[in-house]
């Protein structure tokens, strides 16, 4: 059934996101924008999560608008874009924003068609904000702008490869399947070095797109914390840093195994480490 928040959605923009042109992961990050279920500090504080929710870049709270047009950064990107008109900056709501983008259109010389790197803006502006959250790495708008532009051409020129349908084979476009990754961890150490080898593992699934995730540790100390509230532990910095990340997942699931179930992930992770002592010595 669907949510309040799903039914807000105009059938319009609904069909507009579902039917455009472009990567699983973009799709299903502005739909998630347009239902509002981005892990943004607003919506994290509303959930119960006693967290910063200003913006890490300017420090105004954090919404997923802010995020996408009101932040001063992000208007800087939107300015420095090569676009027939620029989004309002005047209305409140996130759906409003989304609703406007058909109309922004990529002028020459990009070689960009239609409504594409708007999408790809959006895109970019939510991984730049996850990196500097997460990575401690900060862009400048004209990075930003340049690697929507070159995702942008490279989804462009990938597309061209293929062979267009024919007219009568056409159909309504169907939200994508979810896609089921299954993530083993394994540090060598502690809990503390596993969780860091989990938060990059995480970090990773979001910016390659994945929505659906099942983790598997043999640390049954991490898993416990990852699945409980406790709030009083000697890494509740990293920990607390996971359970934001998990939010961007559409599902997601961690478990204990037995050290015999997670032989791959261990066996990499001793193989690291003996690449790490070699290097040093």
């Amino acid at each position: 059934m669907a949510s309040t928040k799903e039914r807000e959605v105009p059938r319009a923009l609904r069909q507009y996101i579902w039917n455009l042109r472009t990567l699983p992961k973009v799709k299903q990050f502005l739909w998630r924008a347009a239902v509002e279920a981005l892990p943004v500090g607003v919506e994290l504080v509303r959930r119960g999560f006693q967290v910063d929710f200003g913006c890490k870049i300017c420090g105004i709270r954090e919404t997923i608008t802010h995020v996408l047009r009101v932040c001063q950064f992000t208007r800087e990107v939107w300015t420095l874009a090569l676009l027939k008109a620029h989004p309002h900056l005047n209305s409140v709501l996130c759906l409003d924003f989304l609703a406007f983008i058909p109309s922004l259109m990529s002028l020459p010389p990009t070689g960009i068609s239609a409504t594409s790197l708007p999408i790809w803006i959006c895109w970019n502006l939510w991984i730049t904000r996850n990196h500097r959250l997460f990575a401690d790495t900060a862009y400048t708008a004209r990075e930003v702008i340049s690697e929507a532009l070159g995702e942008a051409r490279a989804w462009k020129e990938a597309q061209s490869s293929l062979q267009k349908p024919q007219a009568s084979q056409a159909t309504t476009t169907l939200p994508p399947p979810a896609i089921s990754v299954i993530c083993n961890v394994d540090a060598t150490w502690h809990a503390e070095s596993e969780a860091w080898a989990l938060r990059e593992a995480l970090f990773s699934a979001i910016d390659v797109g994945f929505d659906e995730m099942q983790v598997r540790s043999d640390s049954q100390v991490l898993i416990n914390l990852i699945n409980s509230q406790e709030t009083h532990t000697e890494i509740y910095a990293i920990v607390n840093d996971l359970r934001q990340l998990v939010l961007s997942f559409s599902l997601i699931s961690s478990h204990y195994v037995p050290r015999l179930n997670n032989v791959e992930a261990d066996t990499l992770a001793k193989n690291a480490l003996r690449a790490l002592k070699y290097q040093v010595n």
